[in-house]
């Protein structure tokens, strides 16, 4: 049909009072009129009709595969006219293939809609841990900075080797294990792309479970029993199985 049909039946609704298009898209079935001069509901559009040289109209619903009618087409034709069985099968398979092109740019429209929440949502988070950086580095810094002025003080006094500057020496790697995995979460590159490089070494696993053992000895009341068996050297990262 012409352009200008378009834009007269444009506020055409959608209801039972309607018709063609707007009565199959509301009931979800055909509507065949094979001759509108003689159907009631048509009278208030003859006038159309009689512009566009329509005489007969057959409108389909188009329902996907999920069950919802997403739209209509139709054919006019200029003459009364009955379909036959073949133009209704015929009908029928445009109906089909234009449900599926419909669904389709759906679902590509949709996963569209996806991606760039998707890419909002990682452009957020990467802006996040950016601006998180400064505030977690300069802390971290700080600490690290003290901890060292007080284990050079108990060195230079002489009480290096005793217990509080044996939990020194232990603080200090803590805080130098703290700072590896922030510049590790901080790379954002590296984690958006699947790559967050590992640091491969041979490893006993015994020696490590009993520094963390250690680690976790002084910030607990808990009382810990090792019992370990000897293992065979494992390749890993140390500070990545370290926080298994």
């Amino acid at each position: 049909m012409s352009a200008e049909y378009g834009q007269d039946v444009e506020d055409f609704v959608v209801g039972p009072q309607s018709i063609s298009c707007g009565l199959a898209m509301y009931t979800g079935k055909p509507v065949i009129t094979p001759d509108i001069e003689r159907d009631a509901a048509w009278e208030p559009w003859v006038t159309l009709a009689h512009k566009h040289g329509i005489r007969s109209s057959w409108s389909f619903p188009v329902r996907t595969e999920s069950g919802p009618v997403v739209g209509t087409f139709a054919l006019y034709f200029p003459e009364p006219r009955e379909p036959q069985s073949k133009e209704l099968e015929f009908a029928g398979v445009i109906a089909h293939a234009a449900a599926i092109i419909i669904s389709r740019y759906t679902a590509e429209q949709i996963l569209h809609e996806r991606e760039q929440q998707l890419r909002l949502l990682v452009k957020q988070r990467d802006e996040f841990i950016g601006a998180a950086s400064h505030e977690l580095k300069t802390p971290v810094t700080s600490i690290k900075a003290y901890a060292q002025i007080v284990q050079q003080e108990l060195e230079e006094e002489g009480t290096g080797s005793t217990m509080k500057g044996d939990l020194m020496v232990r603080l200090n790697a803590q805080v130098n294990r703290l700072a590896t995995l922030i510049n590790h979460m901080l790379d954002t590159t590296k984690m958006s792309e699947g790559k967050l490089q590992l640091t491969v070494e041979r490893l006993n696993l015994n020696e490590l479970l009993k520094e963390r053992v250690e680690e976790i000895r002084h910030t607990t009341t808990h009382v810990f029993d090792l019992q370990a068996t000897p293992v065979p050297p494992v390749m890993a990262d140390r500070e990545r199985i370290g926080q298994v």
